[in-house]
């Protein structure tokens, strides 16, 4: 299956499903967006080459153990983090003290400046263990620049056993800001997969949402990818994805990757065909 998945990405992954390749390429493939956040982003939608190129691309990937990165590592770190910072409260803070404070570092975590962002970080580290609830809480009720501090201290720091973080994190999915929305997805790729079923629903949502660039939606399909056979509800919609002729070629070449890593053999190998056969 691996030889025709690969075979039909090529041919079939720069057009709509079966459709001839167009050859004036969409938009958003002519002049890649830009990702805009607070928080860099390090992965930027590249434009379109050869099918060859798409080809190797999808066989290096293919290849690979892991989709995106070592999860193993990342739930080391997490745990970690949580080691390291397993301290008591800090002396003399009340309820209404704390709550203050780490509002306002959450704030400052927003800042477009790295330095400040960096001393906010460990400053909330400092406070210990103590200051996760508030953390969730500013991730769910907290102004813009709140939830936008709070999605972005929690990338890489959230593990197996927060739910409370994890169900914050799946909700901002959903949030009506974009910075927002992009923060909550860059800690969502970080967590374990067998956490990440749970928002199975809204990553399909992002993935499928206009709202966002598909730098993003990519990010987004890549993450349910990375669920392997616990995403297979998805497929229908990852098939609608990888067959939208008008949409980015990298949110449809995201989501014909995912269907040869999460709908059953036999069924991603059939569809997989009948592209190829719909272009004879």
């Amino acid at each position: 299956m691996r030889s025709v998945a690969l075979t039909a990405i090529s041919v079939i992954g720069l057009s709509g499903c079966g459709e001839k390749p167009s050859a004036t390429p969409a938009a958003d493939e002519q002049a890649p967006d830009t990702v805009k956040s607070s928080k860099q982003d390090d992965s930027v939608e590249s434009t379109p080459g050869e099918a060859a190129q798409v080809t190797a691309e999808v066989a290096e990937s293919m290849s690979q153990d892991q989709d995106t990165v070592d999860q193993n590592t990342v739930e080391r770190q997490a745990a970690a983090h949580d080691s390291a910072t397993r301290t008591e409260p800090a002396l003399g803070h009340s309820n209404d003290e704390m709550r203050s404070e780490v509002f306002a570092l959450l704030e400052q975590m927003a800042s477009e400046a790295a330095v400040e962002r960096r001393a906010a970080s460990d400053a909330l580290d400092a406070l210990g263990l103590s200051a996760m609830p508030l953390v969730v809480t500013g991730l769910r009720e907290g102004s813009g620049l709140q939830k936008l501090g709070a999605a972005t201290y929690l990338i890489g720091r959230v593990s197996p056993s927060n739910t409370a973080a994890i169900d914050a994190l799946i909700l901002a999915l959903a949030d009506d800001d974009e910075p927002v929305r992009r923060a909550a997805l860059q800690a969502v790729e970080k967590i374990a997969p067998q956490q990440l079923t749970a928002a199975l629903p809204a990553l399909v949502a992002f993935a499928e949402s206009h709202n966002d660039t598909p730098a993003y939606r990519s990010r987004a399909v890549r993450a349910i990818t990375k669920m392997g056979p616990d995403a297979v509800t998805a497929t229908g919609s990852l098939v609608k994805l990888a067959c939208a002729a008008d949409d980015s070629l990298n949110v449809r070449r995201a989501a014909f990757f995912a269907i040869a890593k999460v709908a059953p053999a036999e069924q991603a190998e059939v569809f997989f065909r009948d592209q190829l056969g719909s272009e004879n």
